[in-house]
């Protein structure tokens, strides 16, 4: 069965030649898997590290099969990832303790703010913390209030913490993208 997954040989350069095999033979096999055996990571490394890899496929997971695709570069700004079902970015981190879990939420903000993202979602891997040590904690809250970070999920020893805009800044998170998209169409905002 493996010698249908294997990629047909093309004469395109080694870069986009590399790429579109991983991807598309990695998309097979994950779905092959699925199928075999009940599950269905969805992620394609890309130019992610194995244990950014193998959170992305935690992430797909608890996205539902969501299709989500590592980025081209190592280190790319603001992004690790992306959502494809859903158009969103995504930002992997990790934390050892619950100081540095309110650390890296505050890191991904600063980044997708300086690169320029809207709509990410940061998923924190912190196996040795509670979720009672980072259940309504004040600093990850503030990260969601301009549309920059639009949910924060932290995958505890325990099980997963979620932390999205409360209803006031979800509605003046849509006010701001309609304001956006009118500027970007030469419209000014009220």
């Amino acid at each position: 069965m493996l010698h249908l997954l294997r990629a047909p040989l093309t004469k395109t350069s080694g870069a986009v030649k590399g790429g579109l095999i991983q991807s598309a033979g990695q998309y097979a096999l994950n779905r092959v898997l699925g199928e075999l055996f009940g599950y269905n990571p969805n992620a394609v490394k890309g130019g992610l590290s194995m244990a950014e890899y193998h959170q992305l496929n935690k992430v797909s997971s608890y996205e539902k099969g969501a299709l989500m695709v590592g980025v081209g570069q190592k280190n790319a700004p603001g992004i690790d990832a992306v959502d494809l079902d859903n158009a969103k970015g995504i930002s992997l981190k990790t934390a050892s303790n619950p100081d540095r879990v309110e650390d890296r939420a505050k890191d991904a903000f600063k980044q997708a703010t300086k690169s320029g993202f809207h709509d990410v979602q940061v998923y924190i891997d912190a196996p040795g913390v509670s979720k009672s040590e980072v259940t309504g904690v004040a600093d990850i809250q503030s990260t969601l209030g301009d549309g920059t970070i639009t949910k924060v999920v932290i995958f505890t020893g325990e099980g997963p913490v979620e932390y999205r805009p409360t209803e006031a800044e979800q509605k003046e998170i849509e006010k701001r993208v309609r304001c956006r998209e009118n500027r970007e169409g030469g419209f000014s905002c009220p």
